[in-house]
């Protein structure tokens, strides 16, 4: 039996779920994450870095191997988080090529289809009035729907 002095001292433990990592669109996943954090004040940035390497799945963690092994430095979770993002999204021009290729409607509504096609076609898309992305948007709708 140990006695009072020698036990160690009492240790909140903290055990994050975190939502499963999306390769689809690794910048949403990051926005959960970081309300999970936020809603459990997880701040330290050391911290964060901890969660996530016990949440990534290990495909991804190879992707990044060289930045989990690195020595930390003054903002670990930053530099994890944009290699994740940089190594793991698709290529703009492998997106475009599915964007001109795959994308359909099928089963869904056609504002899952419009933003479907804007998450391809990413935050840097210069189109001034919407044209180009207005024009395969109409392509991918049923006839009906398309005169409208």
């Amino acid at each position: 039996m140990h006695d009072a002095s020698s036990r160690p001292p009492d240790v909140a433990v903290l055990q994050l779920r975190l939502p499963t990592f999306a390769r689809k669109n690794p910048h949403v996943w990051f926005a959960q994450v970081e309300a999970v954090f936020d809603l459990h004040r997880v701040t330290l940035e050391t911290t964060r870095v901890r969660h996530l390497l016990c949440n990534l799945p290990p495909e991804v963690a190879d992707e990044v191997a060289d930045v989990i092994g690195a020595p930390l430095n003054d903002a670990p979770y930053q530099r994890l988080k944009q290699s994740i993002l940089d190594r793991t999204r698709a290529s703009e021009s492998a997106r475009l090529r599915h964007l001109l290729t795959h994308e359909e409607l099928g089963d869904g509504r056609p504002t899952q289809l419009l933003n479907t096609m804007r998450q391809l076609v990413g935050a840097g898309y210069v189109d001034s009035n919407g044209a180009l992305l207005k024009e395969l948007f109409l392509q991918r709708l049923p006839r009906p729907l398309a005169s409208f």
